[in-house]
């Protein structure tokens, strides 16, 4: 099994399956009464906010660092479509401030997250 292959859906609902398999409901059970059963939100969710960890880590990190150049690189190339220019456009949405601790700015992100998704 490949994961990179696996699309998005593909993972959510395999992720769906399990719950159903360790709730023993019946696949035509209700998506949202699985979810508020087991109390999990869609795998992507905690993907995003995995992601937004990284950024703010990067963000901070020491500038001699590996990581943190590589990071600096890919910003001064101005390349499109990559992560951290997702997760900064979904900072500017949620209105977190950049120099928020990792903390407030993971809460916010939940927050708007999870009250999208119920």
């Amino acid at each position: 099994l490949n994961l990179n292959t696996l699309s998005h859906d593909e993972i959510e609902n395999c992720h769906l399956r399990c719950c159903r398999y360790a709730l023993g409901v019946s696949k035509k059970a209700p998506t949202v009464g699985i979810s508020g059963e087991t109390g999990r939100y869609p795998i992507a969710i905690e993907a995003v906010i995995n992601a937004a960890k990284y950024w703010h880590r990067l963000q901070n990190m020491d500038e001699t660092s590996l990581a943190h150049k590589a990071y600096t690189e890919m910003k001064r190339m101005h390349i499109e479509d990559v992560w951290s220019t997702a997760v900064e456009s979904l900072i500017l949405k949620a209105n977190v401030s950049r120099d928020q601790s990792q903390y407030q700015i993971i809460k916010t992100i939940k927050s708007v997250f999870y009250r999208i998704n119920i």
